[in-house]
């Protein structure tokens, strides 16, 4: 068996599998795995499964991100207009699309 051919995540072989050859996810890949990377490497490999899980950890990890950037800002004093597009509005008679945040600390 090549050592292609096997997830380098879960190690499942014959499977469905995807290359994460120069995307976003082979980066994502390095940092869990405290690699680095090298031009001259085998493509990283990964199974359907854990490709989906990478992208899953990707919008947690931009999730993360953009909460401390908000946090961060409200902790400096400042105050917050937020979207909050995932709330189906109109089902739930929700007037308005803004969440307005501010911290005052006591």
């Amino acid at each position: 068996m090549a050592f292609s051919e096997v997830c380098r995540i879960c190690l499942s072989v014959n499977i469905c599998m995807f290359v994460l050859k120069k995307t976003g996810l082979q980066n994502l890949y390095k940092t869990l795995t405290n690699s680095f990377m090298d031009e001259n490497e085998d493509p990283i490999i990964v199974c359907l499964t854990c490709h989906a899980r990478l992208i899953r950890c990707r919008r947690l990890q931009q999730q993360a991100i953009d909460s401390n950037a908000v946090l961060k800002q409200l902790l400096a004093g400042g105050s917050m207009v937020l979207s909050i597009p995932s709330i189906k509005r109109k089902e739930n008679v929700f007037s308005s699309a803004k969440l307005s945040l501010s911290f005052n600390p006591t």
